[in-house]
């Protein structure tokens, strides 16, 4: 070996690194290749380049750096290796990475000369919340609001062949017992539809196998709701918003409360299945920032149905308190705002009853008529209400109150002061009339 001023050989220093020395070639072009290691001498490095050879000489800052990229390489894995451990397409996950944004690409993955592409130099401290991401991507695109898929033997924690129904947003026990909401469905080419689970550690995971939660709970079955009937209490439930809540809680002790968004989300949809109250349910968002939401009837939450009684048995009390934390009317109340707008529902307490009762703020108005010229603008609320789950009436609602605000807005700048609603009116319908001329 030569001195350490000097470097070593290609062979001594493949020897050193346990691999043949042709090992390293790629490895050393990729010096090149991949702008990796750009303060090195390139006079160097495109002489090693080009000279490589078991007896050419690498000099000691270039041999450094390939001993310390080595030692990266044992803390990153690949795309493949890690969609085939979180039961994922090689491709659909290899083009999810591929795509990530520059500033994506640094927090999850690492230059490594010894990675086939940059693409296979994963951080292996960030696989979860990569994996997380991508099932973000695919939550907000997921169209089923219902699956079968296979359950697993209690005692061996094995997936069998026998499949139950699960529902968007159903409580679900993993194989490992864990807790989690069903929040997708992913399917894999020629191979069965897998849930997309939101765990209550703040991870969001495909699963092979699950129970209900509690398990001896029957599939939930609900009744479709019909547009326009009734006022709708629309529910946004945000992806994001959902595992922080769970991620906040990991540096903390743990206690009944930790998990209140989640509990919440099981009465929601316990009080939705047992009183048979109308809804529909859909994904929509962004890739980044996906949600679900459920439009419903007006419902009626029977606080003391989900809070232990002293003629539970010790199973059914523990069952409880995990499913549906301790629930009160304050709390239950906040919780309903969180997942609504208090600009479309208000809430009724009952506190003699113990029950809070979620009802819609709308008013049914009278249906207009569009020229045929302006049909576009239906047109254009239909694919909102398919990417929002929005429906068309609430959303013809809210474009008439921004439309009003805007033309309040325009007469109080014009005029110098607020006017009444005939004012108000009679101001838009003359600048129509201006317009036309």
């Amino acid at each position: 070996m030569l001195a350490k001023n000097v470097g070593m050989t290609i062979n001594d220093l493949a020897r050193k690194l346990g691999l043949d020395f042709l090992k390293l070639k790629l490895p050393i072009n990729r010096l090149k290749t991949r702008n990796i290691g750009v303060d090195l001498d390139q006079k160097q490095v495109n002489i090693l380049i080009r000279y490589f050879s078991k007896e050419a000489i690498v000099p000691e800052p270039v041999c450094k750096f390939i001993i310390n990229q080595f030692e990266q390489y044992h803390k990153v894995v690949s795309s493949e290796e890690v969609a085939k451990e979180n039961l994922l397409s090689k491709r659909d996950f290899r083009d999810f990475v591929k795509g990530l944004n520059k500033n994506e690409k640094f927090i999850f993955l690492k230059d490594n000369i010894f990675a086939k592409t940059e693409f296979d130099a994963i951080k292996k401290t960030k696989i979860k919340k990569l994996v997380s991401l991508f099932l973000k991507s695919k939550i907000s695109k997921n169209i089923y609001t219902s699956a079968f898929v296979h359950t697993f033997d209690s005692k061996t924690k094995q997936k069998v062949r026998a499949k139950i129904n699960i529902h968007l947003l159903e409580g679900i026990r993993t194989k490992t017992w864990m807790q989690g909401q069903v929040v997708g469905f992913y399917n894999l080419k020629h191979q069965d539809t897998l849930p997309i689970v939101a765990l209550y550690n703040g991870n969001i995971e495909v699963v092979d196998a699950v129970k209900h939660d509690p398990r001896n709970r029957k599939p939930f079955t609900f009744i479709p709701r019909q547009k326009g009937k009734k006022q709708p209490v629309i529910w946004a439930f945000n992806i994001n918003k959902l595992v922080n809540s769970a991620s906040d809680h990991k540096k903390k002790e743990c206690s009944s409360q930790d998990h209140r968004l989640f509990h919440f989300i099981n009465m929601l949809m316990e009080t939705l299945n047992d009183k048979k109250i109308s809804c529909e349910f859909t994904n929509g968002g962004s890739p980044r920032d996906p949600y679900i939401k459920i439009v419903s009837d007006s419902v009626t939450f029977d606080i003391n149905k989900f809070n232990v009684s002293e003629t539970d048995t010790k199973k059914e009390k523990e069952s409880k308190i995990k499913t549906y934390g301790i629930p009160n009317l304050v709390n239950t109340e906040e919780d309903i705002y969180f997942f609504t707008s208090k600009k479309y529902i208000f809430v009724k307490k009952n506190f003699r009853e113990n029950k809070a009762i979620v009802v819609s703020n709308s008013v049914k108005i009278q249906a207009g008529w569009l020229p045929k010229k302006d049909i576009k603008i239906m047109k254009g609320l239909q694919e909102i209400e398919g990417l929002t789950g929005i429906p068309v009436d609430i959303l013809v609602g809210e474009l008439l109150t921004q439309w009003y605000e805007a033309i309040s807005a325009s007469y109080k700048l014009e005029v110098g002061c607020s006017g009444s609603n005939q004012e108000i009116l009679s101001y838009w319908l003359r600048q129509g009339e201006e317009e036309e001329k």
